[in-house]
């Protein structure tokens, strides 16, 4: 199979047709012709694949491609997600709150709050450090 699907055979039955139709005497003209045709698309296309346009636009698109690492990127915000809910856990374990009734009354925000983005086993530790310092304060006001 040759390009745009035509076969040996096909390809044969053209070049029969132009003999016909043509004649035996045109044939090497018009073969010149297309050669000198194809010369000139190919200079053609030479040339501007060597104008300095060309590489400048081919660098353009070629450059962040070629800057790009996936393994980078896919840690880089792995990196900022856990850095944004270790914030928001840490400003919901606030030890300097006053009352341990509002601490339970915060606990109930948080299960609706940022925490319920964490996963099963983040959302275990972070409920099991509220009732600790809950219970410490309960503890300190019995003293």
């Amino acid at each position: 199979m040759l390009p745009f699907g035509i076969g040996t055979g096909e390809i044969l039955m053209i070049f029969l047709v132009t003999f016909v139709v043509l004649g035996p005497s045109k044939i090497p003209e018009i073969a010149r012709a297309i050669g000198k045709g194809l010369k000139a698309m190919r200079e053609l296309t030479d040339e501007v694949k060597n104008s300095p346009e060309f590489q400048e636009i081919k660098n353009e698109v070629y450059q962040p491609i070629k800057n790009f690492d996936p393994k980078k990127e896919i840690n880089q915000f792995i990196n900022q997600s856990m850095d944004s809910n270790l914030d928001k856990t840490s400003q919901n374990l606030d030890p300097h709150q006053q009352d341990a009734t509002k601490e339970t009354e915060h606990q109930e925000d948080l299960e609706s709050g940022p925490i319920s983005r964490l996963n099963p086993m983040e959302e275990l530790l972070v409920k099991e450090a509220i009732e600790a310092q809950a219970k410490t304060k309960i503890d300190e006001k019995g003293e």
